[in-house]
């Protein structure tokens, strides 16, 4: 492969990564609307997305620990596009509740997955570009998001409920096709994965743990609003299809802008105050959204 093809063939990989979360978030904003739709309750609604980041919780350090020991990222990455797509073609055939429960568990087995595809978009830069890298998994991970939040809710309106699931597997297939041409991730100097007793020691650092469970209640409080009861309040506000769509694109665009500035902006506050002021943030915004049906 001459050097021209070699950067080509690497211009794959974040195309794939953006195509990665299109496929799993064109249906997010409508997902739980559409759980209503299929005959679920609010208990329903609340299984169904929390599925997606129990899956992820259960395997992400087992696939993490995988691709570490095997030295291999490419074949979970890849298998993460298939699932994608499976799971988006079983949500748009699912009829019960409970159907949806298992494609959606099944689609967070699929973003599992993105433990290898960003070490090999991080294996890519040097060192001491970790940051940088960082910066750019973010960035396509946010961008792609928007882009299908808003696609999604449209989609639903103008085709039908099922459209959405149909445009995501469409989308990941497209890019398993990219990703199967970007090229596995550089070998680096042999490294000796951590142990079960080196992480369980880890585990136990008081400053870890804090951060963590303060990181667990943001997720918790992210995914119960905007990714499960924000948009069946909205929809029993009289809110549309598209209309969901556009409430989860309005959360995540200012996420996307306060991630690429959250660097500047913690150097400049320290990261203890940063923090203060976005869950101050979070806890304003999540008591105030009962109050929308007043306005």
């Amino acid at each position: 492969m001459d050097e021209r093809s070699g950067r080509d063939s690497e211009r794959w990989l974040p195309i794939s990564i953006g195509l990665f979360w299109i496929s799993l978030y064109t249906y997010f904003p409508t997902l739980p609307a559409y759980v209503r739709e299929r005959g679920g309750d609010l208990a329903a609604v609340g299984l169904v997305v929390g599925s997606y980041g129990l899956s992820q919780a259960v395997l992400r350090i087992p696939l993490g620990l995988l691709a570490d020991l095997r030295g291999v990222r490419k074949p979970i990455a890849l298998a993460g596009f298939v699932i994608s797509v499976l799971g988006a073609v079983g949500l748009a055939l699912a009829t019960t509740p409970t159907g949806l429960l298992a494609f959606r568990t099944l689609t967070g087995v699929a973003a599992s997955t993105w433990v290898a595809t960003s070490v090999m978009l991080a294996s890519h830069f040097p060192p001491q570009k970790a940051v940088r890298a960082s910066s750019l998994a973010l960035f396509l991970t946010a961008g792609a998001q928007v882009v299908a939040t808003s696609a999604g809710g449209v989609l639903a309106e103008h085709l039908g409920w099922r459209a959405p699931f149909v445009a995501a597997a469409v989308v990941g297939a497209v890019g398993l096709a990219f990703l199967w041409q970007a090229p596995e991730a550089p070998k680096r100097r042999h490294r000796t994965p951590p142990t079960v007793r080196d992480l369980a020691a880890q585990a136990r650092s008081p400053v870890l743990l804090s951060v963590s469970m303060a990181a667990a209640l943001f997720q918790y409080v992210a995914t119960a609003t905007t990714g499960g009861f924000v948009p069946v309040y909205a929809a029993e506000l009289g809110a549309s299809p598209a209309q969901l769509g556009w409430v989860t694109t309005a959360v995540l665009i200012p996420y996307t802008l306060t991630a690429l500035a959250a660097g500047r902006v913690s150097e400049r506050w320290g990261e203890r105050r940063s923090l203060l002021v976005g869950a101050a943030l979070l806890t304003l915004s999540t008591l105030a959204t009962p109050w929308c049906a007043l306005l």
